[in-house]
C-alpha cells in the first residue's frame, strides 16, 4: 500500500478522535424560576457531569456581579462518569433595574485548575410596574353621603406568584387597606366599600392605589372619580319608652340639590310584629329566619321631610292577660273545695222479704295542709226504712220522716286535721224506690263565713 495513503488514514483517525472525544466537564441548566421581582431570587439547578476516567471534585467560581447568591455546595465531588445537581439562587440588589441578565459562572476541577466550562443563567427582571396592571371601575356621580362599592381589577402578566400584597386604598375622604395574593397570569376583583368623610368636593378627585408587600412599598399607582351633584339626608330617630309600650318617630330630611333614593329598615320578632303598627304602612315585610324585616323605599325631593311612626304596645294584651288570670283565680278559690267526700258500698243483701240489709261507709278527707272546724255531713235514704244502727266510732243523729218513706242521717265531726281522713259508717236495712243506686251524702262547712257544700258520688248497688 502507498504510505501516503496509510499516512492519511492514521491522520484522519487521529483527528476524529480529538473532534469526538467528549469534554472532562458538561453542564446543565434547569431554570426553576428565571422570571422575578426585583425584591425575589431566582432558582436554578446545575446539573455537573464528569466524564473523566476517576473520580474528582469540582468548585464553582462565585463571578464579581452585583447579585446576592448563594448555592447548597461551592465544592461537589463527583465520581466518574458520574453526575450531581446543585441547588443554586440568585437575588438582585435593591437598585437593580428591570432587564434580561446573564451571570456567568466557572465551575472549575480541584485537582486540575485547567479543567474548567463556564455556564449562563439568563435572568429576567421585571418591576411591579410591568408585573401588574390595576383597572379601576367605579360609577359616575358617585354620592358621598352613602357607603359606595369600588371594583378594582388587578392582572398579573408574568407568571409569578406574587403572594401577601396589601393594597392601601385611599384618598382625601377615605383610607381603606385589602389583603390578598395574585397567581401567575391572574386577574384579581377585589371590591372595597368605601363610606367617605369630610367635606366632599363635587367634580374630579384623585384616589391612590399604594402596594405593600412584606412592609414595603412595592408599586403607586393613582386614578380619579367623579363625585357628581348629590344629597343630603339627615336623619333624627326619636325612641320613646315607658311601661309595656315603645314608640320610635324616624325623621329624614333632604338638604342636598339632587332627589335621593332612600331605604329604611326595621327588624322585628314576631311577637314584636303582633303588636307594633305603622304609619306609613312598609312597602314590603320579609320574613328572615325567625325575624321579619319592615322595609320603607321612598324618593326625598331637595327639601323633603319623611316620617316613619313605629308603635309597640303592650299594654292591652298585658291587661287582658291579667283580667284572665283574676278570673281564673276567683274561679279557682270559688270552685275549690278544701274537702272530699266519697260514698262506698261495702256489701250488700236482700233478704226474702224485699228488704236489703246495705253496709255504707262514707270517707271524709281533708286536702288541705291546716284543720277544718265544724263540719256537717248529711245522707239522705229515700225508702221504707226499717232499721239504721252500726254507726262505728262517730255516732250520727238519725231524722225519719213521719211516712217512713225517707231519712237523714246527720254527722257533726268538730274538726278534721291537715291531711287526715275520717271514717262514717252505717249498716241500713230497707226497701228502696230505686234499687239501682242511693243519692249522694253531702258535707257543709264554713270558708271565711261563706258555707261551702260538697257533694260525694251517687253509690251504685249494682255495679
Amino acid at each position: 500500500m502507498n504510505k501516503g495513503v496509510i499516512f492519511g488514514i492514521v491522520f484522519l483517525f487521529l483527528f476524529s478522535s480529538q473532534v469526538f472525544a467528549l469534554d472532562p466537564i458538561e453542564t446543565e441548566v434547569n431554570a426553576m424560576k428565571d422570571t422575578i421581582l426585583p425584591d425575589e431570587p431566582a432558582e436554578f439547578y446545575l446539573k455537573i457531569r464528569n466524564h473523566q476516567d476517576f473520580q474528582d471534585s469540582f468548585r464553582i467560581l462565585k463571578p464579581a456581579v452585583y447579585w446576592d447568591w448563594n448555592l447548597e455546595s461551592e465544592v461537589v465531588t463527583i465520581n466518574q462518569a458520574g453526575f450531581e445537581s446543585i441547588q443554586l439562587f440568585f437575588e438582585p440588589f435593591s437598585d437593580k433595574e428591570p432587564g434580561d441578565y446573564g451571570i456567568l459562572l466557572t465551575v472549575q476541577s480541584t485537582s486540575n485548575e485547567s479543567i474548567e466550562t463556564n455556564q449562563l443563567f439568563e435572568i429576567k427582571v421585571v418591576s411591579y410596574d410591568q408585573a401588574i396592571t390595576v383597572e379601576f371601575e367605579s360609577s359616575e356621580n358617585i354620592n358621598p353621603n352613602k357607603e359606595n362599592l369600588l371594583r378594582v381589577n388587578i392582572r398579573n402578566n408574568y407568571d409569578l406568584d406574587v403572594n401577601n400584597l396589601t393594597l392601601e386604598f385611599h384618598s382625601a375622604y377615605f383610607d381603606v387597606e385589602k389583603e390578598f395574593s395574585i397567581r401567575p397570569y391572574e386577574t384579581v376583583e377585589l371590591e372595597i366599600p368605601v363610606e367617605f368623610e369630610g367635606i366632599v368636593n363635587e367634580g374630579d378627585n384623585v384616589i391612590y392605589f399604594d402596594f405593600y408587600r412584606e412592609g414595603e412599598l412595592v408599586l403607586e399607582k393613582e386614578n380619579t372619580i367623579n363625585i357628581g351633584y348629590f344629597t343630603d339626608v339627615s336623619g333624627v330617630g326619636t325612641p320613646e319608652e315607658s311601661l309595656l309600650y315603645n314608640k320610635e318617630t324616624i325623621i329624614r330630611t333632604n338638604t342636598g340639590n339632587t332627589i335621593s333614593h332612600e331605604n329604611y329598615m326595621k327588624r322585628l320578632t314576631f311577637f314584636e310584629k303582633f303588636f307594633t303598627s305603622t304609619n306609613p304602612v312598609p312597602d314590603s315585610t320579609v320574613k328572615d329566619d325567625s325575624y321579619y324585616i319592615l322595609s320603607w323605599d321612598f324618593d326625598l325631593e331637595p327639601d323633603q321631610t319623611k316620617t316613619i311612626v313605629i308603635e309597640t304596645n303592650y299594654r292591652w294584651f298585658s291587661l287582658a292577660v291579667i283580667l284572665v288570670v283574676v278570673f281564673f283565680l276567683l274561679l279557682y278559690y270559688f270552685l275549690k273545695r278544701d274537702i272530699s267526700l266519697e260514698k262506698k258500698i261495702v256489701s250488700m243483701r236482700k233478704d226474702e222479704d224485699g228488704f236489703y240489709s246495705l253496709n255504707v261507709i262514707l270517707s271524709l278527707k281533708n286536702k288541705t295542709l291546716k284543720k277544718i272546724y265544724n263540719i256537717k255531713v248529711m245522707d239522705r235514704l229515700n225508702g221504707r226504712i226499717e232499721k239504721i244502727n252500726n254507726f262505728g266510732v262517730h255516732n250520727p243523729e238519725v231524722i225519719k220522716s213521719e211516712s217512713g218513706k225517707s231519712a237523714k242521717i246527720v254527722w257533726n265531726v268538730r274538726g278534721i286535721g291537715k291531711r287526715e281522713e275520717i271514717l262514717l259508717q252505717y249498716t241500713i236495712r230497707y226497701k228502696p224506690h230505686i234499687i239501682r243506686s242511693v243519692p249522694p251524702a253531702i258535707a257543709k262547712y264554713l270558708r271565711r263565713g261563706r258555707p261551702i257544700f260538697v257533694k260525694s258520688n251517687r253509690a251504685d248497688i249494682f255495679g
